[in-house]
């Protein structure tokens, strides 16, 4: 008898903005929802982020951090806590952010703060 092997292997990202769920529209600061009629911007989908920790918004070929347009932080189970006009820092009970951005550059990623370059979201297998 064969033994069959079972493992994953696992890539990881610094660049946590999936460029293949944006969204068109704008993130309501007051409460989180995507006003999809805003076709000036676009939205990340629900980012996991790590509570307490900071976060930018990045430009590709500059990696100058940019305040995002608006920065929504939502719970486990993805109900809203708060929105601002900038990241920063994540709330103790976050375990998810979306960002909008103007929706006329794709070239942009969101970080943990202490990275000094950028990179190309990487789809973990």
């Amino acid at each position: 008898m064969n033994p069959i092997y079972k493992f994953e292997l696992n890539r990881t990202t610094v660049n946590l903005l999936n460029p293949k769920t944006v969204k068109t529209g704008l993130l309501s600061t007051s409460t989180g929802a995507l006003d999809s009629t805003n076709t000036s911007y676009q939205s990340s989908d629900f980012i996991p982020v790590t509570p307490g920790t900071n976060y930018d918004l990045r430009d590709a070929a500059t990696f100058t951090a940019w305040a995002a347009s608006a920065a929504c932080f939502y719970t486990a189970n993805k109900v809203f806590i708060s929105g601002s006009y900038g990241i920063g820092e994540t709330p103790a009970n976050a375990a998810y952010l979306r960002v909008s951005y103007p929706g006329l550059n794709d070239g942009y990623g969101v970080f943990p703060d202490n990275v000094s370059s950028y990179s190309e979201y990487v789809t973990p297998i």
